[in-house]
């Protein structure tokens, strides 16, 4: 009987939280400022002309929608991001071509200061990672696709600013360590000209993300 109305009380107290909680969805759009050494050197050695060699840092693109729940100084999210970039070198009567995207969700939990007309949230989360990578070698027209899956973290800060009652203007910034593995096609990883090692997505990265959120 104990165990019962414990298991009664942990309801309702539950039941609660969600009762007096608030649902929120957003979207939006950023650019992300990321070093892959690995695929630097893969494309610098290989393909890339002297005077197009691949700096350090380099920006890929960001979309991305998430969906949470605040409740008690806390948010709770699932964070459903995608980065894409591209490198095209010209050769003779051909080019090279060399493209990804990574497919990055997260759950995200962060802490929340609201007050009238705004809320701020710094939080860490984690999640698995599939990226895609397509390549063309100068003289082929067939593009080949590779693929692998990996893990990601991050920590983030962001902030919402009333536009309505419910809609809010986002913007964030955020740091991301994503071990995004070896991409492969039918068993075989892409490997350098100059080395036996096959290609790295690993990707140290920070963004910042505009947007738009709605809270219910």
């Amino acid at each position: 009987m104990m165990n019962s109305n414990r298991y009664i009380l942990l309801f309702l107290l539950l039941a609660g939280e969600m009762l007096f909680g608030q649902l929120y969805v957003r979207g939006s759009m950023g650019i992300s400022f990321f070093t892959a050494p690995a695929m630097k050197d893969y494309l610098n050695f290989n393909y890339a002309p002297a005077d197009q060699q691949v700096n350090t840092f380099s920006t890929s693109v960001e979309f991305a929608g998430e969906a949470g729940y605040i409740s008690g100084g806390y948010s709770y999210a699932a964070e459903f991001a995608y980065f894409l970039n591209s490198y095209t070198y010209p050769f003779i009567a051909s080019q090279y071509e060399f493209g990804y995207g990574i497919l990055a969700p997260s759950v995200i939990v962060s802490s929340v200061t609201s007050g009238k007309g705004y809320n701020l949230r710094l939080g860490a989360g984690a999640g698995p990672r599939f990226t895609t990578v397509e390549e063309t070698i100068p003289g082929s027209n067939v593009k080949k696709s590779f693929t692998s899956a990996g893990v990601g973290f991050l920590v983030k800060a962001e902030g919402n600013t009333a536009l309505s009652e419910n809609l809010y203007a986002y913007i964030a910034g955020d740091i991301r360590y994503d071990m995004n593995g070896e991409p492969e096609k039918d068993g075989k990883g892409m490997t350098s000209l100059l080395t036996p090692e096959n290609l790295s997505m690993n990707i140290f990265s920070f963004g910042i993300k505009l947007g738009v959120s709605y809270i219910f």
